[in-house]
């Protein structure tokens, strides 16, 4: 009898444990849809565009936003006096000199946005991938592997070098009795391992689907 612990994670589902596998390659497809949190990142571009440091503070760089928001408007305030209000108090270099100030300030706010989106979208990455890893894991050990595949397949199509995912994708078609496509699977771990850190567990696995196939021993 299963544990209480796995009996709750077992699920139903009608879909294949390898019908997001291509033929003959062991690679997943990416998810069919594009993550949440995708959706209306346009908007922060936009305002940190029109309010340099306004963007900043909606992806969460609080600080970073305030000091360039506070930064962008007084070069913006001062260059407007000067070439608006008090040009004559004002000599043509200090004009020029604070028209580039309010465009530098410019420039590094979106690139402190790029930055701040590149950082945040490897931390979704690696947090769909920890879930991942984790999750497929658990109902792995529960003898779940169709489950164990749902849970892995979000973060397949993020890293194409993955190791790890790579090595839980093999565990998981091992499990599921897909003797060719686990096949080609482990050879993947093998041409991405190059520390031969899971020797052992191709070297097992081999011998495993070997005995499934019931034929001769191909190269793992």
């Amino acid at each position: 009898m299963l544990p209480l612990r796995c009996a709750g994670r077992i699920v139903q589902n009608a879909v294949s444990v390898t019908s997001a596998i291509q033929p003959g390659t062991g690679h997943a497809f990416p998810p069919p849809a594009p993550p949440r949190a995708a959706a209306g990142a346009w908007w922060p571009l936009l305002l940190n565009l029109v309010a340099p440091g306004a963007g900043l503070a909606w992806l969460g760089r609080l600080i970073d936003g305030w000091l360039v928001g506070l930064a962008g408007a007084l070069t913006a305030n001062l260059a407007i006096w000067a070439f608006m209000i008090l040009p004559d108090e004002t000599t043509a270099t200090g004009r020029r000199t604070l028209l580039l100030l309010a465009l530098l300030v410019f420039v590094l706010a979106q690139v402190l946005y790029a930055q701040a989106v590149r950082d945040a979208a490897r931390r979704r990455s690696e947090h769909v991938r920890r879930g991942a890893l984790s999750h497929s894991r658990r109902l792995l050990e529960c003898g779940d592997a169709q489950g164990a595949w749902m849970a892995l397949s979000p973060a397949l199509g993020h890293d194409a070098d993955d190791l790890l995912l790579a090595y839980r994708a093999a565990q998981v078609l091992t499990a599921a009795g897909d003797v060719d496509r686990a096949r080609h699977a482990w050879q993947r771990v093998r041409r991405l391992d190059g520390h031969r850190i899971y020797r052992a567990q191709i070297a097992e696995a081999q011998a495993r689907l070997t005995r499934r196939a019931g034929g001769k021993a191909d190269p793992v």
